[in-house]
């Protein structure tokens, strides 16, 4: 499971730096925060995630056990999902939504 984190954590470092990146090329605000102010918040945030779970990964000595697979939870609320779009057009968003987030 290290190499999984250590792979993981470079693809993420690798996201927010390419958010960075884009976010520096957009127009600056002079006296408030500009757009370019969230993306990089986000991807700040991102990359010290990330470098959490690099750190983590080089820090454990025991072998980790998989995870386990995930059982009927799963399926419940990728029905619900479905359910949801279905009578969503039919009932109204107003009529739908509160049922699906309860």
């Amino acid at each position: 499971m290290r190499i999984i984190d250590i792979v993981s954590a470079l693809v993420l470092s690798a996201i927010a730096a390419y958010v960075i990146w884009t976010a520096n090329r957009f127009p600056a605000a002079a006296d408030t925060l500009g757009p370019e102010f969230f993306p990089k918040l986000v991807a700040g945030l991102l990359l010290a995630f990330a470098a959490a779970i690099a750190v983590k990964a080089v820090v454990r000595k025991e072998a980790q056990s998989a995870p386990e697979a995930p059982g009927a939870g799963i399926g419940l609320v990728v029905g619900a999902m479905i359910i949801y779009v279905i009578v969503l057009p039919i009932a109204g968003f107003l009529a739908t939504t509160p049922a699906f987030l309860t």
